[in-house]
């Protein structure tokens, strides 16, 4: 399993245009997004909603600190073998099956 660590805030559709790239470019969907939003973020209802993406709300703290509140998160029901990879959103994965590059 992959777990891309996500905090975002305000940027609904860039998660929704990674989460597609994700859909476009991986073999077996073994991966999930851990995405931490603030509390009080006003886009938050607008974030794409998906078994695949697990959403962590939590007050205003700093990028550091998301980091580890989605890896810990992440960890909780993560295997030995698992990847865990800090993902900013505004990225977009291009090469096709890189999940199976990365796991190999």
């Amino acid at each position: 399993m992959i777990h891309l660590l996500l905090p975002s805030r305000g940027r609904p559709e860039n998660v929704r245009r990674l989460f597609r790239s994700l859909l476009q470019t991986t073999r077996n969907g073994a991966w999930r997004m851990v995405v931490a939003l603030d509390a009080d973020d006003p886009t938050r209802e607008e974030y794409p909603r998906d078994p695949q993406i697990v959403y962590l709300v939590a007050d205003r703290m700093l990028l550091s600190e998301y980091w580890n509140v989605c890896y810990r998160h992440a960890a909780e029901t993560a295997g030995p073998d698992d990847v865990f990879m800090h993902a900013g959103d505004d990225i977009t994965f291009r090469t096709i099956d890189w999940d199976q590059i990365v796991t190999a």
